[in-house]
């Protein structure tokens, strides 16, 4: 999360995002077709929310607002999305808008917490919660309609279990080599800290079933040797894969994990299965071109994420590509970043 922070506080946009609508009004309802949701920084250094088609055209400003509109997510049936942004006064606030961009209401605002626009908001399953952090790193939970706030924990929000009964999320034991992932009812109640051995773990990824977490945790005692583990999600068993890699994410079905890692001059995403076999580089991108963030498509047919270049060659860009390793493609660029698919 610190990684994700620290690109978009230093993003650079020199060329004006507008909506390939331009002249058009945005339509009633968001077409079907139009899959993903993602950010994009525009000329005056500020965020906005789009939405376009997998193939990149139809691409539509949803926020279209002069200060910053970050961290879009889908409520679970496909209708709204919640994001943050600063509109209303420093630091921020959690927003929910209809998913053509219709209807933005401030859920946060009357509830006095100081939002964290930089970190991710999400739904939970059943789509009548939203989860978010203030700037202290205290993790909220809130209803829908912006009812019965609830600070659950201090940490980074991981993510919820299937069922909607768990939130991971990670805490900071001993800055910054010392992380444990920790779990914890959406009430409060019940915390578990799931990884207590001393190593540094972060990044928990819940199976698409809830049985198990993928995450990051340090191989040895050199700083760069991170790599994937799995477990059971009360903690035990835990496995490393034996991928040197970082942000995993599980495909729909359980039966893979995508994740990111670097060899030499460049990043790039990785496919295997969930048990640690059969690695695959999709991306080999070639030098200075980093590819990070995966995040599967719910069929998992495709895998979108986020690519930067490490020599300033050219602004973020929105790609995809077939989990096959085959059709990679651009689908949004002039900084475009951290996209996420509609359900």
């Amino acid at each position: 999360m610190l990684i994700r922070k620290i690109f978009l506080l230093c993003s650079t946009v020199v060329v004006l995002a507008t909506p390939l609508f331009a002249g058009a009004t945005q339509p009633d309802l968001l077409p079907n077709s139009h899959k993903l949701a993602f950010s994009r920084g525009d000329s005056h250094g500020y965020w906005e929310v789009y939405a376009t088609k997998v193939n990149g055209t139809g691409q539509i400003n949803l926020t279209n607002n002069p200060l910053n509109d970050l961290s879009p997510a889908w409520s679970p049936d496909g209708d709204k999305i919640a994001f943050t942004s600063d509109r209303g006064g420093y630091p921020g606030d959690v927003y929910i808008m209809n998913a053509n961009g219709a209807n933005q209401i401030n859920l946060t605002h009357d509830l006095g917490v100081d939002v964290q626009i930089l970190d991710p908001v999400a739904w939970s399953p059943a789509g009548d919660k939203i989860v978010f952090s203030d700037v202290y790193g205290v993790i909220w939970v809130v209803s829908e309609d912006g009812s019965d706030p609830t600070p659950i924990a201090t940490g980074e929000f991981g993510g919820w279990s299937s069922d909607g009964g768990k939130i991971t999320f990670v805490v900071d034991v001993d800055e910054p080599l010392h992380r444990e992932i920790h779990t914890i009812n959406p009430d409060g109640t019940n915390e578990i800290n799931l990884t207590p051995e001393g190593s540094d773990d972060w990044e928990p990824s819940w199976s698409p079933d809830g049985g198990q977490i993928a995450f990051v945790s340090q191989f040895t005692e050199g700083p760069a040797d991170y790599g994937v583990y799995v477990m059971n999600m009360d903690g035990s068993d835990r496995t490393s894969l034996d991928a040197v890699g970082a942000w995993p994410a599980w495909s729909p079905n359980g039966g893979m994990i995508a994740y990111a890692w670097t060899s030499d001059l460049s990043w790039d995403v990785y496919v295997m299965n969930a048990d640690g076999t059969a690695q695959t580089n999709l991306t080999n991108n070639p030098d200075y071109t980093h590819a990070t963030w995966p995040v599967w498509a719910p069929k998992g047919n495709k895998i979108a994420f986020t690519v930067s270049s490490g020599s300033g060659a050219f602004l973020s860009q929105v790609c995809a590509i077939n989990s096959d390793g085959t059709h990679y493609e651009v689908i949004a660029d002039e900084g475009a970043a951290y996209p996420v698919w509609r359900p």
